[in-house]
């Protein structure tokens, strides 16, 4: 059985969310239990209902609220999720654990650290495309110590 895209997207997003802010809450929750959740929410979530006891609290919560404002996203936010879990559920097992291992990397960096990052990616993504496809073959180019002499250099500062 295929799960729906939404379901994959909403469990991918808890997923992110748990880790990003899991200090949100501090206070552990009561579960929630599934018969307790909305008849539309149960619905979106339907794959995960026997499950549903296993999953953190946490984690239940964000998803109960996501499944709630997933029609409260316009058309455009709605595709550009769904074409986001897309292309995550075709990735392979392998490049997903990468994903998290970096992920998690960045997680314990230090805050400036993760500012500065942010910030230079979003300096990237505002290049024309054909300014980051060529900065990209750039990068594919190097050798692997070029690339980490460039990377010391940009941790320096320079």
């Amino acid at each position: 059985m295929r799960i729906p895209v939404v379901i994959i997207m909403l469990v991918f997003w808890a997923f992110l969310e748990t880790h990003l802010f899991s200090s949100a809450m501090a206070k552990d929750p009561e579960p929630i239990p599934w018969d307790s959740l909305a008849p539309e929410v149960q619905q979106r979530l339907r794959p995960l209902e026997d499950d549903w006891g296993m999953i953190p609290t946490i984690r239940q919560y964000r998803l109960q609220r996501q499944a709630e404002n997933w029609d409260r996203l316009g058309p455009e936010a709605q595709a550009k999720m769904t074409n986001r879990l897309e292309r995550w559920e075709s990735l392979s097992p392998e490049k997903k654990a990468q994903i998290r291992k970096r992920f998690e990397v960045f997680r314990q960096l230090p805050p400036e650290q993760r500012q500065a990052l942010r910030e230079k990616r979003r300096w990237f993504k505002n290049l024309p495309p054909e300014r980051r496809q060529e900065l990209r073959q750039r990068w594919n180019n190097l050798s692997p110590k070029e690339r980490n002499d460039l990377q010391r250099k940009w941790r320096k500062g320079r």
